[in-house]
């Protein structure tokens, strides 16, 4: 997500489409952890934390 993260912000919509792919993918992967009842590691619970807060309102509402 790093990698997309700059340009996405400002407007390079290759990068928030790629962005917005990555961030719903996250998104299943931690569901399906959370479904399986598996331990969420603390790499991934910050990477979900990034995720949320972006500044894009279609990424955000990813986690609504």
């Amino acid at each position: 997500m790093e990698l997309y993260k700059e340009p996405a912000e400002k407007g390079q919509r290759f990068y928030m489409d790629g962005l917005y792919n990555c961030v719903n993918a996250l998104h299943s992967y931690y569901d399906c952890i959370l479904d399986s009842q598996i331990e969420i590691s603390r790499e991934l619970e910050d990477c979900v934390a990034e995720a949320k807060v972006f500044h894009n309102y279609e990424i955000r509402n990813i986690w609504s």
